[in-house]
């Protein structure tokens, strides 16, 4: 398995159009790789999913191609329209981020290399509750690995 929920968040934390916008969290930003959000994160916050499905594989003579898929997801208070479009500011911001993005700007685990990402979205994110926004967005991440023979 290969995880790059923590560079991604990397990346999320160093783009000042994104980081700017979410509030602090205990000395960072309220960006998390694993839910349910701490109980004392109030407000706007991102959550980076776990991967998902990793596993298309194209291998070559020398060469391991992969795609990964992660999604991105932000939520906020839904009880102004102030604080709804914030929402909306971070969900356009994250899929700019992440759409064919330059492949230097992410670090990969030792080994790998970025190929190219696609967003998909922003889209509707899950809430079960009216007082909560969200949007999301999908990333799929194709990596590739070099091999000796």
């Amino acid at each position: 398995m290969i995880d790059i929920s923590s560079q991604i968040r990397s990346l999320i934390l160093n783009t000042n159009s994104i980081s700017s916008l979410l509030p602090n969290y205990h000395n960072s930003k309220a960006i998390f790789t694993r839910r349910p959000a701490p109980a004392d994160a109030n407000g706007l916050v991102v959550f980076i999913s776990p991967l998902i499905g990793g596993g298309i594989d194209s291998d070559f003579l020398k060469l391991q191609k992969r795609e990964i898929f992660h999604d991105i997801a932000c939520y906020g208070p839904n009880d102004t329209a102030i604080n709804y479009r914030k929402v909306q500011e971070v969900a356009f911001a994250l899929a700019q981020t992440f759409h064919r993005i330059d492949i230097q700007k992410l670090e990969m685990p030792q080994g790998w290399q970025l190929v190219r990402t696609k967003c998909f979205g922003p889209m509707p994110a899950p809430t079960d509750d009216q007082k909560i926004v969200g949007r999301m967005i999908s990333v799929q991440f194709l990596i590739a690995q070099n091999t000796a023979l």
